[in-house]
């Protein structure tokens, strides 16, 4: 009589394990490159909040861009610098800001916009 080298241990049950601690890999990487923008997470006063997540903010990621632009971190190591003119209609952190001037003008709210830089917009054919 042969004893089996494997028990019950057979290829289906061998995949299966395979497959979930590739899919915890993959859940770990997309989570990962996920958090590359927007974090750290910050509190509306700009301190870092207290709940960072489960999994550590990547290394940055440089980003050559293209037609000659230059090179992009993320996440980005300066912060932004445009002042914001809202003030807080609460003590606590999650509730709404109001503007403290003409919103259009302020560019908060409706007319908000992201600070780009200032050179055309290409498309894939330059």
């Amino acid at each position: 009589m042969t004893e089996t080298f494997f028990g019950n241990f057979d290829l289906a049950s061998l995949s299966l394990w395979l497959f979930w601690a590739f899919f915890a890999l993959l859940i770990y990487y997309l989570q990962r490159e996920n958090m590359r923008e927007g974090y750290p997470l910050e509190d509306d006063d700009g301190r870092p909040a207290a709940n960072q997540g489960l999994f550590p903010v990547p290394d940055p990621k440089t980003f050559r861009l293209p037609h000659g632009r230059g090179e992009v971190q993320a996440p980005a190591p300066e912060k932004e610098t445009r002042e914001i003119k809202l003030r807080k209609t609460a003590a606590g952190n999650g509730f709404p800001f109001e503007p403290t001037g003409d919103p259009m003008l302020d560019g908060v709210g409706p007319a908000a916009w992201g600070t780009r830089r200032d050179v055309p917009e290409l498309d894939g054919k330059g």
